[in-house]
């Protein structure tokens, strides 16, 4: 027969398994404290979830529903299931190197063979350019434009022909009013997996169509700084694509030592790069076949 105590002990267990178990509550409790009363919901999207939730903030604002919108992306992959299953070695996505991690992760490599975990939060907050102004906010960039799609392709991976992604990527260009010669960098999703790279690679040789590399914008990866965030890849791949147009600075893709001949864009290796950046463009892909875009502009005292 069951005890009070026993029965207080379930009690309790059972209120605070209501709060861990369902994933929206991060994004709940965040508004419980501070005060948001507006539309608020969580995406389960695995690495483009970042920037879905840019999109769905955007379209908002376009629309009227808000001045000002919040979207972010958390993630804490660092569990032990989570560690075994990407760490077996049928899975090829995990680098031999995890035991020293600052040059594990090399992204568009030729001696590339995957990536390490990280985890981390961002949270970006968007709203109507003319709201911003009045009020003197300090603006890193402006979303032009975002275009999310399932390529339908494989469970586990994207196209790797690549011809999928240049489609979005072009869908992407036309939906933000830009030419392909308006972009000046691309933020690749840059895992440094074999597939990932090489696909994203052939992507930007669809996408550039024979034209010469000096025309080429310059592809980079930060996910050698962060490791793979997984649910806050997409959107720190904003964040960080948005302080590069605003400090007017190329973030460089660390550990790259031997471009892979399959990965020959123009990388930003030697360093920091000081660049006129007008527009960029942050890519993420996620399994399931999905597939992220988002377009972004330098702040207009920039322009």
């Amino acid at each position: 027969m069951e005890t009070l105590p026993q029965r207080k002990k379930l009690n309790i267990f059972d209120r605070y398994s209501v709060l861990t178990s369902m994933a929206s509550n991060p994004t709940n409790l965040t508004a419980i404290y501070a005060n948001i009363q507006g539309f608020v919901t969580t995406i389960t999207a695995a690495c483009v979830g970042g920037h879905h939730a840019i999109s769905l903030c955007y379209q908002a604002i376009r629309k009227g529903r808000a001045e000002v919108m919040y979207a972010g992306g958390h993630e804490f992959p660092l569990l032990k299931p989570l560690i075994m299953m990407y760490s077996d070695p049928a899975s090829s996505v995990m680098s031999s190197e995890e035991k020293n991690p600052k040059s594990a992760i090399k992204p568009y490599d030729r001696n590339r063979d995957g990536f390490i975990l990280g985890e981390g939060a961002a949270v970006l907050c968007l709203e109507r350019m003319d709201h911003a102004l009045a009020r003197g906010a300090k603006i890193y960039a402006e979303v032009l434009g975002t275009y999310s799609y399932n390529e339908a392709d494989h469970a586990m991976r994207m196209d790797l022909t690549g011809k999928k992604a240049a489609i979005g990527l072009n869908r992407l260009l036309r939906i933000s009013g830009l030419k392909l010669e308006d972009i000046d960098y691309f933020c690749g999703h840059g895992t440094a997996t074999i597939n990932n790279d090489m696909a994203e690679s052939r992507a930007l040789n669809i996408l550039y169509n024979g034209l010469a590399r000096s025309k080429w914008a310059p592809l980079g990866s930060i996910k050698p700084i962060f490791g793979h965030t997984f649910g806050a890849a997409g959107i720190i791949n904003v964040a960080a694509t948005a302080l590069m147009l605003k400090k007017q600075i190329l973030c460089p893709t660390i550990n790259l030592k031997e471009v892979d001949p399959e990965c020959d864009h123009d990388h930003i290796t030697e360093g920091a790069r000081k660049a006129r950046l007008r527009n960029a463009i942050s890519m993420a892909f996620a399994i399931g076949s999905q597939s992220s875009f988002v377009s972004l502009a330098a702040p207009p005292d920039l322009l």
